[in-house]
């Protein structure tokens, strides 16, 4: 009868700890992949980043100086637009 007894517990211990011992091995590789891919994608998005920062900062460089040329020849044409403005106020 007791030999009956340890049997019945080793049938329900014995695939318990298979299965816990599956569980532990599986979520050990599982989180291995995950660092690994997280790694993976995280130096990904910071090498875009970076040149997705040096080209805006080039675009920006480009578009300031495109700003000042224009900036300069609208202040060079100033006095003839003051000069056209003051000589239609007076054909009023």
């Amino acid at each position: 009868m007791r030999s009956l007894r340890a049997l019945a517990t080793l049938e329900l211990k014995l695939p318990l700890l298979i299965s816990g011992l599956l569980i532990l091995v599986i979520g050990g590789f599982g989180w291995g992949a995950y660092t690994q891919v997280r790694d993976v994608t995280l130096g990904a998005a910071e090498q875009h980043l970076e040149r997705v920062t040096t080209q805006l900062v080039a675009s920006l460089k480009a578009g300031g100086s495109q700003l000042r040329r224009r900036t300069a020849n609208v202040d060079a044409r100033a006095p003839d637009r003051a000069r056209s403005s003051q000589d239609t106020a007076g054909l009023d």
